[in-house]
């Protein structure tokens, strides 16, 4: 279910800010513990923001590394699926369609077409174990890719004329896929790292908020101006 606006990290950072103005005002603040001051305070959003920018950052360069695979495997005019036709019909016009080659390469190309690539750009609310599935979605892929190869490499004198799907034309798209594969694995980690840092910084958040909100509330009153203005921020 998606996160409310009103529950966003935006949303609640924006509250917290608001409350570290409104205590900046406040005749006599001085709450018992250091780390609820103004000063303070301050610092710990100046965390909180870091943490939402490094957080936003490897969204998006997951997303970016995941559309380059993206493009790899099924939009570039050298990409996996536009590159499978390619070989069969090579196959099929060097050995036959009735030979046992053709019938094996075959096989392993309806395999991998079969195979579902799960295509996610990660969002706020994307859950990792979505992300994860998608990866093992794309591991797969890649290696029928690389079991095609192994097998046209054992084909009796397979050499087409079409350079892109020569052996050496189909490791070097391999190749590329791995590399992209390995950007995707990396920029996952960093999603990862982030999302497990901004978290923590929004607990501590929300505790010393809570903090400073009962030390506002026994200081000036359940029924205070100055209670008022604070205890309906929700952080």
């Amino acid at each position: 279910m998606p996160i409310s606006i009103e529950s966003s990290f935006g949303a609640r950072y924006l509250r917290a800010k608001n409350l570290k103005n409104y205590i900046l005002n406040l005749p006599g603040f001085s709450p018992p513990r250091i780390d609820e001051s103004p000063a303070e305070y301050s610092i710990l959003l100046d965390n909180v923001n870091d943490a939402n920018t490094n957080a936003n950052n490897a969204k998006q360069n997951y997303n970016t590394a995941v559309s380059l695979r993206y493009d790899a495997f099924r939009n570039n005019t050298n990409s996996i699926f536009k590159v499978l036709p390619n070989i069969r019909a090579a196959t099929e016009a060097q050995y036959g369609k009735s030979s046992i080659h053709f019938k094996q390469i075959d096989a392993a190309i309806k395999t991998i077409r079969n195979t579902k690539i799960i295509h996610i750009a990660a969002t706020e609310t994307t859950p990792e174990t979505t992300i994860s599935r998608s990866e093992q979605s794309y591991g797969s892929s890649t290696q029928y890719f690389a079991n095609i190869i192994n097998n046209l490499i054992q084909l009796p004198n397979y050499n087409p004329s079409n350079p892109t799907i020569k052996i050496a034309g189909l490791q070097a798209i391999l190749t590329n896929i791995n590399t992209l594969n390995s950007q995707v694995a990396t920029a996952f980690q960093a999603i990862r790292a982030s999302r497990v840092a901004r978290n923590a910084a929004y607990t501590e958040l929300k505790d010393r908020s809570l903090r400073i909100k009962a030390y506002i509330k026994a200081t000036y009153g359940t029924q205070s101006e100055e209670y008022k203005l604070v205890k309906g921020l929700s952080i």
